[in-house]
């Protein structure tokens, strides 16, 4: 494949669409820019990079690359799938005034194991799966206001994650307020947990292994706990369940304190 033409009018490009093609070979722009306005590829050399104007989507263009911080454009719409996978060493990303953008795609961010701290704008709704997995340092993030859902593993192995406060906007795909599965599993430095009030679903192995996780409330509208949820959170030692509160899962706190001391 050696030539391509896209329409403006094209919105969306997969990860990888144009891989090992002599087309994506031969695009040797500093921004690799399609259709309206989405960024495949970054072939720079600089270590602060600004993200021309413009731009509306990112997809892979950071992946592996080597840039240490990112200003994105206020007609950013879209962190897309893998968009800053894998750099090494992405110690922060920017948004300028005015930048709304509504999703963190699948991967955008995962093994970024030098990003600390990332305040993305409150008009995202939705953070894809594995979104920020494997950041190790990444130890403050503000959750926006506006988010809708969580994916699945979306910050998996987040080691350095110390909070997480949940607002009450969260829904799973199926349309209820839930806590994917394996979300925030293995956030070893995971102490502080605050969910939704209306929250009804904490999904499979949701905090699984959280194992600085003292304490948790459950809101008054929680229905269903699934299995494994809160398994090997070795310090968890007191829970504060709804009245009538019923259905909990198989091995939801396997390895906490709390099942030492039934078995005391």
């Amino acid at each position: 494949l050696k030539k391509v033409t896209l329409p403006p009018t094209v919105t969306h490009i997969g990860s990888d669409a144009f891989k090992e093609t002599l087309y994506w070979q031969g695009l040797l722009d500093e921004f690799v820019i399609l259709g309206d306005g989405i960024l495949i590829d970054y072939n720079g050399k600089d270590k602060d990079v600004v993200v021309p104007e413009g731009v509306k989507t990112v997809v892979d263009a950071f992946r592996s690359k080597s840039v240490e911080r990112v200003t994105l454009p206020s007609s950013l719409r879209v962190i897309g799938e893998s968009a800053f996978a894998c750099a090494p060493a992405l110690q922060s990303v920017h948004f300028a005034a005015s930048c709304e953008p509504t999703t963190v795609a699948d991967g955008a961010f995962r093994s970024c194991e030098a990003l600390r701290e990332i305040e993305l704008p409150d008009s995202v709704k939705h953070i894809g799966d594995e979104a920020f997995a494997y950041c190790s340092a990444l130890a403050a993030f503000r959750f926006p206001v506006a988010l809708e859902s969580i994916g699945t593993w979306a910050f998996f192995k987040c080691e350095s994650l110390e909070s997480a406060i949940l607002p009450d906007s969260i829904y799973s795909p199926n349309g209820v307020q839930a806590i994917g599965s394996d979300a925030f599993r293995a956030c070893l430095a995971l102490r502080e947990v605050t969910l939704p009030e209306t929250l009804e679903y904490i999904g499979r192995s949701a905090f699984k292994d959280c194992s600085a996780l003292k304490r948790i409330v459950f809101p008054e509208h929680l229905r269903e706990i699934q299995q494994t949820a809160f398994e090997g959170c070795t310090s968890l030692s007191e829970v504060i369940l709804p009245a009538d509160f019923r259905n909990i899962g198989l091995d939801a706190f396997a390895g906490t304190q709390l099942v030492r001391r039934l078995h005391e």
